[in-house]
């Protein structure tokens, strides 16, 4: 789920870019989406590997999330790739919905282990800013006021600042938009409700439509 309590909101401003498992995979990672992936792995693993042992080849691992806990999700999945916690057959595409990117070099790491981008599917709305929260780049004074944070979402001043950064996170994997059948059509888009993916061309394809009747 989403940010519903303190600890997940926490978790988001915890936002400087830390090593994922690594040095070796040359991926960063945001330190609050990872830390609560860790603190979950385990149990993650657990059922997954009850899930195959009961089911063998016919075993489908599905993890998704919304907002920061589909940045988890696809968090996880990697995990459970990097750390053989499931075999690759087993574990289906990661969805995610409205979730903000979390990694540099995740495209990097999906071809490394064999993946295609379609691996991860990230769905958005066009008019939400929460993907895209860690994707812009920040003015002078917002990098200022976030990297003094107070409290629990003070900065760790050993790990890279976020005031050494641009843009923070890269996004990955396939971009999926869904334009909802009210309000304005997204200026990318054409008329007309509908989800659509963004291909190698920066352009956005119709995936699936609904006719208004």
């Amino acid at each position: 789920e989403g940010s519903t309590n303190f600890a997940s909101w926490q978790a988001n401003l915890t936002f400087q870019p830390v090593t994922f498992e690594d040095d070796s995979l040359n991926v960063t990672v945001h330190r609050g989406a990872y830390t609560a992936a860790k603190t979950m792995y385990g149990r993650i693993e657990r059922a997954a590997k009850e899930h195959v042992a009961k089911h063998g080849a016919r075993a489908k691992i599905r993890i998704t999330g919304h907002s920061i806990g589909g940045s988890i999700a696809m968090i996880l999945g990697l995990m459970l790739l990097v750390r053989n916690g499931a075999p690759r057959y087993a574990l289906a595409d990661v969805w995610t919905f409205g979730a903000p990117y979390v990694m540099n070099g995740g495209d990097a790491l999906l071809a490394r282990l064999g993946l295609p981008r379609s691996f991860i599917k990230d769905v958005m709305m066009g008019d939400d800013v929460v993907p895209r929260s860690f994707s812009c780049y920040y003015p002078q004074w917002a990098r200022a006021m976030l990297d003094s944070a107070p409290g629990p979402f003070k900065v760790d001043t050993k790990s890279p600042s976020f005031l050494d950064e641009e843009m923070f996170y890269v996004p990955m994997g396939d971009v999926l938009m869904l334009q909802a059948m009210c309000g304005e059509s997204h200026p990318l888009l054409p008329p007309g409700p509908g989800l659509y993916t963004l291909n190698g061309d920066g352009v956005y394809e119709m995936l699936v439509t609904r006719s208004r009747d």
